[in-house]
């Protein structure tokens, strides 16, 4: 069975936006750690940090999730196909 897998374009933009909003923060960490005057909680940047870790991990479930049901959906169309394959040749 061969059909293609498209992924939600929304989906992947918020992925994109997460991942580049993901980088900016680490950026910023990383000049924080250099700058002696500390402006913002070392903490504080670093619960952001896991809070877009933990979205990029819940868009890639919903894009799984999204790819999962497209493979079910196939699966059945290629299930219904077969059986009426069969019906027509036993008749």
């Amino acid at each position: 069975m061969y059909f293609p897998l498209e992924i939600n374009e929304q989906l992947a933009n918020a992925m994109r936006a997460a991942a580049e909003a993901k980088a900016e923060i680490g950026v910023f960490m990383k000049s924080e750690e250099k700058n002696s005057t500390k402006r913002v909680s070392i903490e504080s940047v670093n619960e952001l940090d896991e809070i877009l870790c933990d979205v990029v991990c819940r868009i890639a479930g919903l894009t799984s999730s999204v790819i999962s049901a497209c493979v079910i959906d196939e699966s059945d169309k290629e299930i219904k196909n077969r059986l009426n394959t069969e019906k027509h040749v036993s008749e």
